[in-house]
């Protein structure tokens, strides 16, 4: 009997043991897993970092600084010329104005429209031209 007794606690602490170990190893798979997903984020982030930063020196290129600056110029100039245009457009129409006018008579764009539409106002006389737009401004 006494014999039987020892058997059966042998066994239960055999048992203990192999629940004990089943746990520790349970705990250190959960840790690796852990670890692993930090590990995982940690990488994430700093791959972000380093795009981010990529994307950054890449806007502040050399090159790409003189791209916009070229196109700013471009645009200036453009818009220098159309300036210009303009007011000698002007002048060469208010020089017609020195002979009698009774109407105008043009074929005009849609953008120069408004413009020769104001000319008729301010002088008050007819403006006819085979195109209408849909929408005047007064």
């Amino acid at each position: 009997m006494e014999e039987n007794r020892q058997e059966r606690m042998e066994e239960n602490r055999q048992e203990r043991m192999e629940e004990n170990r089943q746990e520790r190893m349970e705990e250190n798979r959960q840790e690796r897993m852990e670890e692993n997903r930090q590990e995982r984020m940690e990488e994430n982030r700093q791959e972000k970092m380093e795009e981010s930063s990529q994307e950054k020196m890449e806007e502040n290129r050399p090159e790409k600084m003189e791209e916009s600056s070229q196109e700013r110029m471009e645009e200036n100039r453009q818009e220098r010329n159309d300036t210009w245009l303009n007011i000698e457009s002007n002048h060469k129409f208010c020089s017609q104005f020195s002979r009698p006018v009774y109407a105008m008579v043009a074929s005009v764009q849609p953008d120069s429209f408004d413009t020769l539409h104001s000319y008729a106002n301010t002088f008050q006389m007819p403006f006819v031209t085979p195109w209408f737009p849909e929408n005047v401004s007064n």
